[in-house]
C-alpha cells in the first residue's frame, strides 16, 4: 500500500512540473488512439505492450511527428505563448469590469441613500409631520 501511495506522489509532481505535465497532456492527446489500443486493444498485454513499443521506437519519430515533435510544440505553446495570451485578454477585460463595478458601486450607493430618505420619511411621517415627495428611481434603471 505504502508503495502505491509513493508511486502515485511521484506521478503528481511530475504532472505539476511545468514543463513535464504539459507535455505528458499533449502526447496523451496526440497519441490517443495508441494509448486506446494498448490499454483497450485485442489480445494479450504482451502482444499490445510490444506492438506500443514497435510503433514507438526511434526509427519512427521522423515519420510520425505526434509521437514527439506535435507535443513538443503544443507543450512550448502553452509554456510561452499562453501566458501573452492571457495578459493580452485581462488587459482588454480590465477597463470594461472596472467600468461595471464603477456603476455597481453608483448604484449600491444611490439605493443605500434612497432606503435612508425613505426610512426618515417614513419615522416622519408616522409621527405626523409634514414630508416632502421623495422622487423615486427605479431600480431596474441604469445611467450609462
Amino acid at each position: 500500500m505504502i508503495f502505491i501511495y509513493s508511486v502515485a506522489m511521484s506521478f503528481r509532481k511530475r504532472i505539476n512540473n511545468l514543463i513535464l505535465g504539459p507535455f505528458i497532456s499533449s502526447w496523451a492527446l496526440c497519441n490517443w488512439g495508441k494509448l486506446a489500443l494498448l490499454f483497450f486493444g485485442t489480445g494479450t498485454p504482451d502482444v499490445r505492450i510490444k506492438n506500443m513499443l514497435q510503433e514507438m521506437s526511434v526509427r519512427n519519430l521522423l515519420t510520425y511527428p505526434d509521437l514527439f515533435f506535435i507535443p513538443l510544440t503544443l507543450t512550448a505553446l502553452y509554456i510561452f505563448i499562453l501566458p501573452h495570451l492571457n495578459y493580452w485578454v485581462a488587459e482588454k477585460v480590465n477597463p470594461i469590469k472596472q467600468k461595471l463595478e464603477k456603476q455597481h458601486y453608483k448604484f449600491e450607493s444611490e439605493t443605500n441613500i434612497h432606503s435612508t430618505l425613505l426610512g426618515l420619511q417614513s419615522d416622519a411621517a408616522s409621527h405626523g409631520e409634514k414630508t416632502k415627495d421623495i422622487p423615486r428611481r427605479r431600480p431596474d434603471a441604469c445611467e450609462y
